[in-house]
């Protein structure tokens, strides 16, 4: 069977940054550290701004009861991104994971694809000041304010 090849990380990199406001200074990142004998890795994405790193998997989030075999074989922060880019301007204040998507990893891994989402949003140039502060409202995350704030000192 022949598997269709994945577009490379820095393309797709390129493509979500130009979407940030330029002040942030703000990095998106993906690394794959080697664990094992077999040629096993472990993904970690992590954002910055002004290279401070405000967001950062698994880091920030508690994997432990579950082996990364599962949940990295889930994750797919780089399908998130493209669906994000992707997304009318009009529809990405509704963006949201489902909750139960994944087999393992949930609820962490549904929390982490959210909290990514809600960075991308706050960080979103082609988003007004207004849209944004009442979004916020009504969806706080801890997150996304720290991008908030940045935003709008």
């Amino acid at each position: 069977m022949f598997k269709q090849p994945k577009k490379r990380w820095s393309k797709l990199q390129k493509e979500i940054e130009k979407l940030f406001v330029p002040e942030l200074k703000m990095k998106i990142y993906c690394n794959a550290y080697p664990i094992g004998e077999h040629g096993n890795t472990i993904p970690r994405f992590y954002i910055s701004i002004n290279r401070n790193i405000c967001w950062d998997f698994p880091k920030y989030y508690d994997t432990k009861p579950e082996s990364f075999h599962g949940w990295a074989s889930e994750m797919d922060f780089s399908q998130v991104i493209r669906n994000y880019i992707d997304c009318p301007v009009e529809k990405i204040l509704g963006m949201k994971t489902e909750i139960g998507k994944f087999t393992y990893g949930s609820p962490f891994m549904e929390q982490a694809e959210n909290d990514l989402i809600q960075i991308l949003i706050a960080a979103d140039r082609r988003l007004g000041k207004e849209k944004l502060l009442s979004w916020f409202k009504e969806n706080p995350n801890g997150y996304a304010q720290i991008v908030m704030k940045q935003r709008y000192i």
